[in-house]
């Protein structure tokens, strides 16, 4: 950098297989524009450097996708945003915990069926109710 010259960070954002550059002479308005960015839908991965070029955060959707499960299996499923039909064909089964649902479809449930097939074959529950379940445990 020489001398006199005002820093310049550097966001980098891609989306739609293609990149947008923007620069910012401040490190705050560089990290307001990274986090807008990633709060975009069509944004695929971000990242924004300081003016020497470092990295200094990164974002990406995969990776986003790839984290575990947010919710701990000791959350009762009370406390889960979910429709009263959802709740009651869980709780039919017998399940009272997000983890006691997450063990049944890892060990198998209903005719020897795992995962999402397992939930399948809980009477009154149908691919809405899979959806729901599946958006309530991210």
């Amino acid at each position: 950098m020489m001398f006199g010259a005002k820093p310049l960070y550097t966001v980098v954002v891609c989306q739609d297989l293609g990149f947008t550059i923007m620069h910012s002479p401040t490190k705050d308005g560089a990290e307001g524009l990274f986090e807008g960015a990633i709060k975009s839908e069509q944004v695929e991965c971000a990242a924004w450097y300081d003016s020497n070029f470092v990295l200094q955060n990164a974002y990406s959707r995969v990776a986003a996708r790839l984290r575990p499960e947010g919710v701990p299996d000791d959350t009762p499923l009370e406390e889960l945003e979910i429709s009263r039909r959802l709740y009651n064909c869980l709780r039919c089964e017998g399940h009272e915990t997000v983890g006691d649902v997450r063990r049944k479809m890892r060990d198998g449930g209903r005719y020897g069926t795992k995962g999402d097939a397992y939930l399948l074959t809980i009477p009154n529950f149908g691919r809405l109710c899979l959806q729901q379940w599946k958006e309530a445990v991210r």
